[in-house]
């Protein structure tokens, strides 16, 4: 790391964070990377040309620079703190960087993210899933392919970008078929196939899939014209199915869902099926498990099966078998609660 002979600039700051710091240092994948430079781009148009380099910039710049994204872009207060993170990264790396403007940079990290309603996301009834899955047709190319991609989606929970980047020699379809999926930060999990996932794939392989072109032929799902998706395009396509499948159906239509919702109906479907949650975070590859449990809402099952379990619970300790509701709280336990 070779810190700035001179005043830093923009030019030579950005270089040593976008060419060294978060590839080599910080071994971020290339989207995180792709991220961090989107957010610093807009913060760049933000200050114009007025500022000469990284430790001129002002709390002040920060905090217009966030209003700005709310206020003309109508970002969303997760997206305003996703900038916000990718600028602190920034300022950390200057930190170590270029230590003459240290105070600077330090002050520049006490911004603090905003604090935001986190909006449980909604997914399929498992008729509501039914009623997507008939939306593509079977008996074309695409339908078959777009089907088979749907029922793997759901199976694996797998994010858009993994099912983008599945490669056809991840796939282990003898025996007990299973799937290597690389996810955030080039992890890799295995995560099991039903049959009936396995003999669409097989299908797909040797019957549905289309030609692949030079440098595509590993993927495993491919485009008409034989390349591989874009995470973009496999969005705007599974969007499409969603659209198609809550035209006509109310519950779904007054869902907000996004291609992302798959993979939050299958962590859903798991934890009903009594699913341990550290196998949740497995299979779905999440980091930590809190991750998992902040993910992941009970249905209304499940909370009226807890409410039922409550009920029965005797405070008071009465021998009788009375409920909770009869039995009196000590006085001590009422204060405390009054004091609450």
């Amino acid at each position: 790391m070779n810190p700035p002979e001179t005043t830093p600039t923009w030019r030579s700051a950005l270089t040593f964070f976008c060419g060294r710091y978060l590839p080599r240092d910080r071994g971020l994948s290339p989207r995180t990377q792709a991220s961090y430079a989107t957010s610093l781009r807009l913060w760049l148009s933000h200050l114009g040309r007025g500022h000469a380099g990284p430790h001129e910039a002002t709390v002040s710049d920060v905090l217009a620079f966030l209003e700005s994204l709310e206020e003309q872009r109508e970002n969303a207060v997760s997206t305003r703190n996703l900038r916000l993170a990718a600028l602190r990264s920034f300022w950390k790396a200057m930190l170590l960087w270029d230590a003459p403007h240290r105070e600077r940079y330090e002050h520049l990290l006490q911004v603090p993210l905003k604090r935001c309603t986190h909006h449980v996301p909604d997914y399929l009834e498992r008729d509501e899933l039914a009623r997507l899955f008939a939306v593509p047709d079977p008996a074309t190319h695409p339908g078959f392919r777009d089907l088979t991609l749907l029922r793997y989606m759901y199976n694996t929970g797998s994010r858009i970008s993994e099912v983008a980047e599945a490669r056809t020699s991840w796939l282990s379809l003898a025996g007990e078929p299973e799937v290597r999926i690389v996810g955030k930060g080039g992890k890799a999990r295995l995560c099991p196939l039903w049959q009936t996932t396995a003999q669409m794939l097989r299908v797909y392989l040797q019957q549905e899939r289309v030609q692949p072109k030079k440098g595509f032929e590993e993927y495993l799902f491919l485009t008409r014209r034989g390349s591989r998706f874009t995470r973009g395009g496999l969005w705007r396509l599974l969007r499409g199915y969603l659209d198609r499948a809550a035209d006509g159906s109310p519950t779904l239509a007054r869902k907000r869902l996004t291609p992302h919702s798959l993979r939050h109906t299958t962590a859903v479907h798991l934890l009903r099926a009594r699913v341990e949650m550290n196998v949740i975070k497995a299979w779905l590859g999440h980091a930590d498990v809190s991750t998992t449990s902040h993910y992941l809402d009970l249905g209304m099952d499940q909370k009226r099966e807890a409410l039922e379990r409550f009920a029965r619970i005797d405070v008071g300790g009465s021998r009788s078998g009375s409920g909770w509701g009869e039995s009196p709280l000590p006085q001590n336990l009422i204060e405390w609660l009054e004091r609450l």
